[in-house]
């Protein structure tokens, strides 16, 4: 019984931790603080992607809506964009849990794997950045 208290206590602390305000930009963060940091850098990163992302979309359904009538086959410009998206999401999962493997059962395991997928995240929002720009001219 004492053995599940203290293991009650250490979550709540940890929880704690998490949830107090943090200093990410501070040098001697510890590792829980690292890894909490790292998951607000990755929340950011995808909430960027999805603003992004939801954008393409609507402007590439205005593509399709415009261009359908115009060429002789469709474009299917919506359907393609999904498709790539669905294929680059496995490929970062892929990556991501590549670049962790030698982590595994380590401490630094999460941090790898989070700062890789907010890499990734950020590398794809500025490609579809540019997607954007090509399809609004």
């Amino acid at each position: 019984m004492k053995v599940l208290g203290l293991m009650m206590f250490l979550l709540a602390s940890s929880l704690q931790a998490q949830s107090a305000e943090v200093d990410c930009s501070r040098g001697d963060l510890s590792n829980i603080e690292l890894k909490y940091c790292a998951s607000l850098e990755y929340k950011a990163a995808d909430a960027e992607l999805n603003r992004v992302y939801q954008k393409l979309v609507k402007v590439v359904k205005d593509y399709d809506a415009k261009t359908d009538k115009s060429l002789p086959t469709k474009p299917e410009a919506y359907r393609k964009l999904v498709d790539a998206q669905k294929a680059w999401i496995q490929l970062r999962d892929r990556d991501c849990d590549l670049e962790s493997v030698t982590w595994l059962g380590g401490t630094g395991y999460g941090l790898v794997l989070t700062t890789c997928l907010t890499e990734h995240t950020r590398s794809r929002t500025e490609y579809l950045k540019k997607m954007l720009s090509s399809f609004e001219l």
